[in-house]
């Protein structure tokens, strides 16, 4: 069954990414022969303070972010650009390209998933009425203090959103039109990279998966939608 509060997100945690994906022929204009000195491991660092301010959920950690630091962050990646238009594949790339610039300064996070069995089992209505058909959808997932002291979590989708949205406001775009029966919904730790992903796999951060993710993101971000 579908819960959509916070108090749902508090009881229980889900997984899910994308469906089509850009060409081989695309990616290798951008890919070379060896993956070394991946660019955004020497690119700057998110400009943010370490804190110990936590909150641990299921064995799952998270930094409590203030919203003036969500903001900021939200303002470095795009500037970033790892919010580039193209929406009809690359979430996992750009997921966990945003997953690791959260890690390289110590921000504690994890993604959701909603995924089914088979393309177009989760389905998303563009503005213009189009519909973009996926297998599965991913993002990194935060938990913020609002000014209420509140916390609540929010998804660092910089493609499909203008803002990134509240948890609430990202379930309803993913889940509403897709095939309700057919879907689930996780969250999943930061190493995740798509509904198969399972420990102990452990290849987070490592320099060839950063490079084949990066270019991927290069990839999409040539491709006009």
């Amino acid at each position: 069954m579908m819960k959509t509060p916070f108090i749902s997100f508090i009881l229980a945690l889900f997984i899910s990414v994308i469906g089509n994906s850009a060409s081989l022929s695309d990616l290798r204009k951008f890919e070379t022969a060896t993956a070394q000195n991946p660019e955004i491991i020497t690119k700057p660092a998110l400009i943010f303070n370490q804190k110990n301010d936590t909150l641990v959920f299921e064995n799952l950690e998270y930094t409590v972010l203030s919203k003036k630091e969500f903001l900021s962050l939200e303002s470095q990646l795009r500037l970033k650009n790892y919010a580039n238009a193209y929406k009809k594949d690359g979430c996992y790339a750009k997921s966990h390209l945003i997953s690791y610039e959260l890690y390289r300064v110590g921000i504690k996070h994890n993604k959701i998933l909603i995924f089914g069995n088979e393309l177009g089992d989760v389905q998303v209505t563009n503005p213009d009425h189009s519909v973009i058909l996926f297998k599965f959808h991913i993002a990194p997932i935060v938990l913020v203090r609002e000014i209420d002291n509140s916390i609540m979590p929010y998804v660092l989708d910089l493609t499909f959103f203008d803002k990134a949205p509240h948890y609430d406001a990202w379930i309803d775009l993913f889940y509403k039109n897709s095939i309700k029966d057919k879907v689930t919904i996780q969250i999943a730790p930061p190493q995740s990279i798509d509904p198969t992903w399972q420990l102990p796999i452990d290849m987070t951060y490592s320099p060839e998966y950063l490079y084949r993710f990066e270019n991927e993101v290069k990839a999409i971000n040539s491709i006009r939608p």
